[in-house]
């Protein structure tokens, strides 16, 4: 959201010179403040993408975290047949692939998901606001 913001800050922007031009001259105060303004939401669009990933990635190790000590738990708990039958490599390679695809594909999954979600509903709300 707050990437269309800016750019529609931006388009402000412009669109303030062209007029003050046609009118005979550009005011410096208001291209400094809409300046200001534009990159005050550029400084916020940034910090809120960082934000942003780092909940992410946040939730992501947390969730790794727990799925690992319950994947461990029922492993240490589980009978001795299964190490007779299973070779040691096999059920390595199961855990291994498991655990990557928990800490590196559903995080970026759930980025992809969120984002395109916002697209969505900044997208609408732009149409609601400027189309009607």
């Amino acid at each position: 959201g707050s990437q269309v913001t800016s750019s529609l800050q931006l388009a402000m922007w412009a669109n303030a010179n062209i007029r003050a031009e046609e009118e005979g001259g550009a005011s410096r105060s208001e291209s400094k403040r809409y300046l200001a303004q534009y990159m005050v939401l550029c400084l916020l669009t940034g910090v809120s993408c960082f934000s942003f990933y780092l909940g992410v990635q946040l939730v992501a190790l947390r969730g790794g975290r727990n799925i690992h000590s319950i994947f461990m738990k029922s492993l240490l708990n589980t009978d001795l047949r299964f190490f007779d039958l299973t070779p040691t490599g096999r059920a390595l390679n199961r855990c291994l692939k498991d655990m990557s695809t928990l800490d590196d594909a559903m995080p970026e999954a759930f980025r992809s998901l969120f984002e395109s979600i916002m697209n969505c509903v900044t997208s609408t709300l732009i149409l609601a606001c400027f189309a009607w």
